[in-house]
């Protein structure tokens, strides 16, 4: 097993250490971060689950951002989570994070 490390930063700031988990390879380790984004999308208020087309255009019809598959949309279009992507970093407002072997 190897030792991952999460950290995080604010924007003009340095990398911070959040945490660490042990996995067998960097892939497992990728789907282990897209997976925490992906709860922490499912807990921000601006963030919804759109699985289709339909419901898609149903929310975003009037904004210049197209449809990419299912996942986390954010309701100001600026970022999206599919349910596709394999993630080894992730910016959310001021905020970014990342994914390191120790």
């Amino acid at each position: 097993m190897k030792r991952y490390t999460l950290k995080q930063k604010r924007d003009g700031q340095g990398w911070l250490v959040t945490g660490s988990f042990y996995r067998k390879n960097w892939q497992e380790a990728k789907k282990e971060f897209t997976n925490s984004i992906r709860n922490d999308c499912a807990n921000y208020q601006d963030y919804i689950y759109i699985d289709n087309e339909e419901t898609f255009f149903n929310y975003f019809d009037s904004l210049n951002f197209n449809y990419e598959g299912p996942g986390y949309y954010s309701l100001d279009g600026e970022q999206t989570v599919l349910d596709n992507e394999i993630l080894s970093c992730y910016k959310y407002d001021v905020y970014s994070y990342t994914i390191n072997r120790v």
